[in-house]
């Protein structure tokens, strides 16, 4: 009954638009609305928190525009400068077979930097390349995301599969699977700051003036001993989200604050 619910609002979303051809943002405003109805009504949530969460959802909806934004502009760049055609007959050049430069593209060219960066800038790279080469843009586009479906997965150097596999280490062991790969005792000792720097300081590598912190309290104290500016890093987040670079205490209270709030373990360095 509350997966009926919960799904309700997105079929009434898509019925809106295809039945009575209700604009896109009007059907996902009405849709918002029903969500939170039903947050307060059927779930008990509190109206400040779900006016919250959809201020983080709207921006979150930032990430995707910008990563559109920077493929589109990418790909106009390439046009405009000619570079598009250079690279489109290199690519030509591996085979003439549209197979080939389909696995090539949408597969090895787009794992490598589903890999290297994520946060689907390889689909949003591939699919340009693969209209370029002659494809329709519709399969250009719906070869580019399906081939993007499994790296996906190890996106970001592999930061969702580090962070699950570190999240679930204790429940897995109980039940008795074993993970494969890295060992939880290894991914925490990348992934937690003060595990990776004792590693860092017992293996004897230079490490810059640091402190892990759980409280912003003691990470403004920090900053006041040592100076600005600061490079905050949480723990346990994808590609960095949360961290960044503070030139005085405003931005770190407000880069410290998202930093703690975002790390799982409620961690920055």
């Amino acid at each position: 009954m509350y997966a009926l619910l919960a799904l309700l609002p997105i079929f009434a979303a898509l019925f809106l638009m295809s039945k009575f051809k209700v604009s896109p943002p009007v059907s996902l405003l009405l849709a918002l609305a029903g969500t939170a109805v039903l947050g307060c009504g059927v779930w008990g949530m509190r109206v400040l928190y779900v006016t919250e969460v959809s201020l983080l959802g709207v921006l979150k909806s930032l990430d995707i525009i910008l990563i559109i934004y920077g493929a589109i502009l990418l790909l106009n760049i390439l046009q405009r400068t000619g570079a598009l055609e250079s690279i489109n007959r290199s690519f030509s050049q591996i085979s003439e077979d549209r197979r080939i430069q389909l696995i090539v593209i949408a597969w090895l060219f787009s794992g490598f930097i589903e890999g290297a960066a994520g946060f689907g800038a390889a689909a949003a790279l591939a699919a340009p390349l693969l209209a370029g080469l002659g494809f329709p843009a519709f399969a250009a586009v719906a070869v580019s995301l399906i081939c993007n479906t499994m790296p996906v997965t190890f996106g970001a150097v592999g930061t969702p599969v580090l962070t699950v596999g570190s999240a679930l280490s204790g429940n897995l062991e109980k039940a008795g699977v074993r993970l494969l790969g890295c060992r939880p005792e290894t991914i925490d000792r990348a992934e937690d700051r003060q595990l990776f720097k004792d590693t860092m300081e017992k293996l004897g590598q230079p490490c810059i003036p640091s402190k892990v912190v759980n409280t912003l309290e003691d990470a403004l104290a920090f900053a006041d001993e040592i100076g600005y500016p600061v490079i905050v890093r949480p723990a346990f987040t994808m590609g960095g989200t949360g961290g960044g670079i503070c030139q005085d205490k405003e931005q770190l209270q407000e880069i410290g604050t998202n930093g703690l709030r975002l790390s799982p373990i409620h961690q920055v360095l």
